[in-house]
């Protein structure tokens, strides 16, 4: 079997910006960046890479605004930005790009299944177009709090129209108002939603009926909170090596499920000091 063209450059000391390389014609299925130092923003030459599957820039020091125009790639599927200085609101995937010759695709095509964007400085509100991504498995918008930013407003009720979501995070945010309640969302547990003070209704401690939760209630949302971050600093996450060589399975057997799910899906770290793993 002829494998699947890769770039993975991940866990290594790579500073600098990344470069406007990515030419027509390009067969990269995937590109792992992650947990490196560079700087920067996204190259809008990825956009000539339209057999992407999977675009990891996560652990990183890119100062940019969201990617939109990333929503053109029409076989897109994860996409990982975590743990830089992405700012700005979280605009909806555009389905057109100033690129000439660069062809159009409809949104409603799109195949993304997983969006980590995590520890960043975004802003504003959660878009309601996230809903127009029918395939998305897992949203991962915890922890936008640098410099004081913080996502705000209400959980779009429309996200409930997300069936297929198995995993939401949200948690550490300025959200308000109450959880959305569907048969989807009574899956998820208090640490998705944990952090945002505004926020009542399952399966958070505050009721929205009661706008002062009471001290029981108060008690226990705090001990929920330190819970989910010994949690998370101790959950850590996977070694670049070990998904290096899982990569090289999915990308022979396409299950992508089996990555998001493994190694993905951990609840983010809410601290923000250690931004990259110790190497010698």
């Amino acid at each position: 079997m002829v494998p699947k063209p890769v770039l993975k450059l991940q866990a290594n000391n790579f500073h600098g910006i990344i470069p406007e390389t990515f030419v027509n014609g390009t067969n990269l299925r995937m590109i792992d960046f992650d947990n490196n130092s560079l700087q920067g923003k996204v190259p809008k030459s990825l956009a000539n890479c339209v057999k992407l599957k999977f675009l990891n820039h996560g652990d990183n020091q890119i100062t940019d605004v969201f990617p939109s125009w990333l929503g053109t790639l029409p076989e897109v599927e994860v996409l990982i930005l975590k743990f830089n200085n992405f700012h700005g609101e979280i605009e909806e995937p555009q389905t057109t790009f100033e690129f000439p010759k660069h062809r159009i695709i409809d949104l409603s095509h799109n195949r993304f299944t997983t969006i980590i964007l995590s520890d960043n400085n975004f802003v504003r509100e959660i878009p309601t177009s996230i809903v127009s991504l029918k395939g998305l498995r897992n949203l991962n918008l915890s922890n936008n709090n640098l410099q004081g930013n913080k996502l705000k407003g209400q959980i779009p009720q429309q996200v409930v129209e997300l069936t297929s979501l198995s995993f939401f995070n949200v948690s550490h945010n300025y959200l308000t108002g109450e959880i959305p309640q569907a048969t989807e969302f009574s899956t998820f547990t208090n640490d998705s939603f944990v952090g945002n003070p505004g926020l009542c209704g399952e399966p958070l401690p505050r009721k929205c009926e009661n706008s002062d939760a009471s001290p029981a209630e108060d008690d226990l949302y705090s001990e929920s909170v330190f819970a989910f971050r010994l949690e998370t600093v101790l959950a850590g996450c996977a070694s670049g090596t070990t998904i290096g060589v899982a990569l090289g399975y999915i990308f022979s057997t396409r299950k992508y499920e089996w990555l998001t799910k493994t190694f993905l899906l951990q609840p983010e770290s809410n601290g923000r000091t250690r931004r990259h793993r110790q190497r010698m």
